[in-house]
């Protein structure tokens, strides 16, 4: 990733995100609050696919331990286009995470946006 403010993320990656996340990204550009706030407000904003296992119904999760995705393949599909845009891997074959990239993703944004202040 390049080095990138939020609010230059914002403009350079507007076009693939809905306008609900940039609207989001706006409000939290004013936030005034810890690195680590900022970061885990940031990370739920732009990757909500990574926390959607913590929703799973039961048989969602036996499937999730197949290795089969619960979620509709247009949602992964959406999700992981997104990723791969922003220099990320794209979920696994049962919809998770496979590494820490996109919380460390939001948390370089927050930190160069804070260095710029």
């Amino acid at each position: 990733m390049q080095t990138l403010t939020l609010t230059q993320f914002i403009q350079h990656y507007q076009g693939i995100l809905d306008e609900e996340t940039v609207e989001k990204l706006k409000l939290l550009e004013k936030e005034e609050m810890t690195v680590e706030k900022l970061t885990g407000r940031l990370y739920v904003i732009l990757f909500p696919e990574e926390t959607d296992f913590m929703y799973d119904s039961t048989f969602d999760a036996i499937d999730r331990k197949k290795g089969i995705n619960p979620m509709k393949k247009s949602y992964t599909k959406k999700h992981n286009d997104k990723r791969i845009a922003l220099g990320l891997p794209p979920l696994d074959n049962s919809g998770l995470s496979t590494d820490t990239s996109a919380f460390e993703f939001c948390k370089r944004l927050i930190e160069n946006s804070n260095s710029n202040k």
